[in-house]
């Protein structure tokens, strides 16, 4: 039969086993939930000319955003 000291150190350490099995529940339950970004929409722009002959070379000169 275990001792007396040995059953109230399994006493006070009983709380602090209950957190940890709670936090180990909730971080798997966090992390095992897969998550899914939103659908990206492609979407176009077109820029007009402008009075200015340098802006509209300079704005055709950007290179375009890798797809």
């Amino acid at each position: 039969m275990p001792s007396r000291s040995y059953i109230k150190v399994m006493h006070r350490s009983a709380p602090s086993r209950v957190a940890a099995v709670v936090l180990s529940l909730t971080v798997l339950l966090i992390l095992g939930v897969p998550s899914h970004a939103a659908d990206p929409q492609p979407y176009e722009f077109v820029l007009k000319p402008t009075n200015d002959a340098a802006l509209n070379a300079a704005v055709r000169t950007v290179p375009r955003s890798s797809r």
